[in-house]
């Protein structure tokens, strides 16, 4: 529940301004004890946001758990007419907010950007990078090498979910048993969502798989400060130029955007200033993560899915059916890292074949097949070229 204007933070419902305290008839006992349980909660955020040993989905959790603690007391703060009041401002806000978003055409912003920070902001960056390898010992260059084709290929999974989950939607909605009542619910479930999307990829930019790699995300950590002079030395250069950049991404996206969607500047303050300098500590990391990525050759770019809509990974199997082995056959255009799993008819992994760096051309694996029963199943590939899918049946 949310009473700032405009605001959406974990604890944004508790700033409140002088209209706000009008609109609701807020006692002064009131106003001062949600300027405690504000003090509170941004204690406790803080304390969560500094939990760097905690992984990202156990701190979502814990922010969840938090922003229910804040929910429980801000009713026994307000009165029911009081609570009612803030749910009706809450709700015509949000659906101001997606009446305003469903007009923006949002795949020619994120073009405009794209197509900005590709001929604009990476060359610029590409150069800069180059200047680190200098520093960089051969190991630290290998082990990024690595990394780069592990976020490649949990990129294109990603990609690979969203393809599946938007087939899955569009099957439903044209299910004729389901009707229109059914169809309306879908296309909320999609507009939320698109929403929840949204909202992610503009907060800081971590990757999805720190969770899932903690290893790899602690090395990278570890190299980004033990290079931290050489890193922070190299983007200082460009203080002036980053500034000019978010300057005009910022005009870019306003010239989609209604006038009263687009983001006001920010004046330094916040409703938890503990908070908002944790944040952007963390947010600074992050942007020095993702200098330490980028691969000065051009090969690599953090800032965009891979474009191409026609995988370059292809792939078969002989014989097939088959009895106790097969043969997978597969080509790539370049050399990077490979994912291949068998998976059953449902998709659950029953084997996790190979995750290994192959050269371009084409490579042949020997799988065994003598502890599988009968029934269908598919193997999967997954690298910087896509997805592919191999239908196998095994009879015995």
């Amino acid at each position: 529940m949310q009473a700032q204007r405009g605001g959406h933070g974990n604890a944004g419902f508790l700033s409140l301004d002088e209209d706000l305290r009008a609109e609701l008839s807020l006692s002064d006992e009131q106003v001062e004890q949600l300027e405690v349980l504000r003090e509170e909660m941004c204690t406790r955020m803080g304390d969560l946001q500094e939990g760097s040993e905690a992984g990202e989905g156990d701190r979502r959790a814990a922010r969840r758990g938090l922003h229910r603690e804040m929910k429980a007391s801000l009713a026994e703060i307000l009165t029911e007419e009081q609570l009612a009041q803030l749910r009706s401002m809450r709700d015509e806000r949000r659906e101001a907010h997606r009446d305003a978003m469903e007009n923006v055409d949002h795949k020619a912003m994120r073009a405009a950007l794209r197509e900005y920070k590709q001929t604009t902001v990476r060359p610029v960056m590409l150069e800069q990078r180059s200047e680190l390898d200098q520093y960089l010992t051969e190991d630290d260059q290998t082990l990024l090498a690595n990394i780069r084709s592990l976020v490649q290929i949990e990129r294109e999974e990603a990609k690979a979910n969203r393809q599946e989950r938007r087939q899955q939607r569009q099957e439903r909605m044209d299910n004729s048993e389901r009707g229109r009542r059914g169809q309306r619910g879908d296309m909320q479930q999609e507009r939320g969502e698109r929403s929840r999307r949204a909202h992610a990829g503009r907060g800081a930019k971590g990757p999805q798989w720190m969770d899932e790699y903690p290893e790899e995300w602690a090395a990278l950590q570890e190299l980004a400060q033990r290079y931290d002079s050489e890193i922070t030395g190299l983007l200082d250069d460009l203080e002036d130029e980053r500034e000019q950049w978010r300057t005009e991404e910022e005009t870019i996206r306003n010239n989609y955007l209604p006038a009263d969607m687009q983001r006001p500047e920010r004046n330094g303050e916040g409703l938890c200033p503990n908070l908002r300098e944790d944040m952007r500590s963390a947010r600074e990391e992050r942007h020095k993560i993702h200098f330490l990525l980028m691969d000065p050759n051009g090969g690599f770019n953090m800032d965009e899915e891979a474009a191409s809509e026609e995988p370059s990974l292809k792939a078969s199997t002989y014989p097939n059916p088959a009895v106790n082995q097969t043969t997978l056959s597969f080509t790539q255009e370049q050399e990077a890292a490979v994912r291949i799993e068998l998976r059953d008819e449902s998709g659950g992994v029953v084997q996790t074949i190979s995750r290994e760096t192959y050269s371009p051309g084409e490579h042949k694996l020997d799988i065994d097949l003598s502890n599988l029963q009968n029934g269908t199943y598919y193997l999967t590939l997954t690298g910087v070229g896509g997805t592919e899918s191999v239908k196998l049946v095994v009879v015995k």
